[in-house]
Order: C-alpha cells, then sequence, then structure tokens
C-alpha cells in the first residue's frame, strides 16, 4: 500500500481518505476526527436511549417515553 503526500494532507486538513490494500479497504483520518468518531460511538445502549426518544414517531405516546427513561 502506497499512501501519496496528498492523502496525507487531505487527512490532516480533516478529509477521510479511503485507500484500497489486498486485504481490503481501509479509512485514513487525523486524530481530531478519530476523537469525534469515538465520542459518538458506545458499547452501552443506554446512551442511545435519548436519542431514540427524540426520533420517535410523533405518534409515540408520553407513556413509551416513560419506559425508555425508566431503563437508562
Amino acid at each position: 500500500m502506497i499512501i501519496t503526500n496528498e492523502q496525507l494532507d487531505l487527512a490532516r486538513n480533516g478529509q477521510v481518505v479511503r485507500v484500497s490494500t489486498d486485504s481490503g479497504e481501509l479509512v485514513i483520518l487525523n486524530a481530531a476526527t478519530y476523537d469525534k468518531i469515538a465520542r459518538l460511538v458506545t458499547d452501552d445502549p443506554r446512551d442511545a436511549y435519548q436519542s431514540v426518544l427524540n426520533a420517535w414517531d410523533a405518534e409515540g405516546s408520553l407513556d413509551d417515553a416513560t419506559i425508555y427513561q425508566d431503563l437508562a
């Protein structure tokens, strides 16, 4: 795999760079971008409850929301 200076410059400037290897496709990104993504990804499903509630269908009831809040 060869990474060009142009690809490195893109990564340094916050762009995500995809490169192909014999074993598959890889993504190169700068540490600040990685840190932002890492904060969004979690192994604890309770961290997603508020997002689920925010996206809840307009037809949803407050009782449905209470069930999710009780699980948090």
